[in-house]
């Protein structure tokens, strides 16, 4: 009969990691923060779960619960900018507005 637990550790960075009865590993809020530091430093998610025993989806929702927390991403409008030159004589009209695109995946936005 196979061995149903993985060999996680049992303390990462010096902290404790204890395991429920079921032996699912319950993360400590302090490992979930220096994982989610590691990787928004530029570590590959799946090296910091491997390093700490942890499944990588895992390790992927506390990134997300954190950019979730954070606000996620946030929208602003971009205005370019349409210079106008004025003449001791005239003013010139600024050119017409041209649109412009933005597209992520199957969603397009336009301006």
């Amino acid at each position: 009969m196979p061995d149903k637990h993985i060999n996680e550790p049992n303390e990462v960075c010096g902290i404790p990691i204890p395991t429920s009865p079921s032996g699912r590993s319950k993360w400590p809020e302090a490992i979930k923060v220096k994982v989610v530091e590691q990787i928004a430093a530029g570590r590959k998610a799946i090296d910091v779960a491997h390093e700490i025993g942890a499944n990588q989806s895992m390790v992927s929702k506390w990134v997300q619960s954190t950019a979730s927390k954070c606000g996620g991403p946030t929208f602003v409008e971009v205005i370019p900018i349409v210079s106008q030159k004025k003449d001791a004589c005239s003013i010139q009209l600024a050119a017409p507005q041209k649109t412009c695109q933005i597209q992520i995946g199957d969603t397009r936005v336009a301006a």
